[in-house]
């Protein structure tokens, strides 16, 4: 019994030790490429889709989100597979766990949303940036203190594509490209300058 006791209490240290450590997992320059996904995500949107947007354009940027999150979370994937101990693998789970919600929620509210009122697709830009700025405000405790900017940037921009949404130029792809292409850039940057740039000085 004291053996078990003494376990839980070995388990919660290592859970508050956890809240307290920046996460390094997370890479400047896959995060910063996935940035630049977005901007050619933008450029090339009038490509792939023709006319007025429709769901055409839930399908376009969800594939590009797919790919953007396999960009930024490659190294992660990689790590946790092959490299990390089980003390860094639970570390990692903690705080993905922190951010799946607002993938899990967007996710449900794009669904929803679609199979309501097709029409309603230019309320999606807006709905996901504030999703995931609130997403990355989860996170923000794992992450150094200037991610929060990020988070409050992305909470704007949705606040303001939501607005732009009655006119329909929610829906423009430089509405897309330079909300979450800036907003990762930006991420990539904090990490570099707060977790890396020591190691290449």
């Amino acid at each position: 019994m004291d053996i078990n006791r003494a376990i839980d209490h070995i388990a919660e240290i290592h859970r508050h030790l956890a809240k307290t450590e920046v996460y390094r997992g997370y890479r400047a320059l896959p995060v910063f490429l996935s940035g630049l996904l977005a901007f050619v995500g933008a450029a090339l949107q009038p490509l792939f889709i023709e006319g007025k947007p429709d769901l055409s354009f839930v399908w376009y940027w969800s594939a590009l989100a797919v790919l953007s999150a396999l960009t930024a979370t490659a190294e992660i994937l990689y790590n946790y597979t092959i490299r990390e101990s089980s003390t860094e693998r639970r570390r990692t789970r903690t705080v993905a766990m922190q951010f799946f919600p607002c993938v899990v929620g967007g996710s449900f509210i794009t669904i929803a949303l679609v199979a309501a009122d097709p029409s309603a697709v230019r309320f999606l830009p807006g709905i996901w940036a504030v999703v995931y700025g609130l997403g990355i405000f989860s996170a923000r405790p794992y992450f150094p203190r200037m991610i929060g900017i990020v988070a409050l940037g992305f909470m704007l921009a949705g606040a303001a594509l939501l607005l732009m949404a009655g006119r329909g130029s929610s829906l423009h792809p430089w509405a897309m490209g330079l909300t979450f292409g800036t907003g990762q850039i930006a991420t990539g940057l904090i990490l570099y300058w707060n977790l890396e740039r020591k190691n290449h000085v």
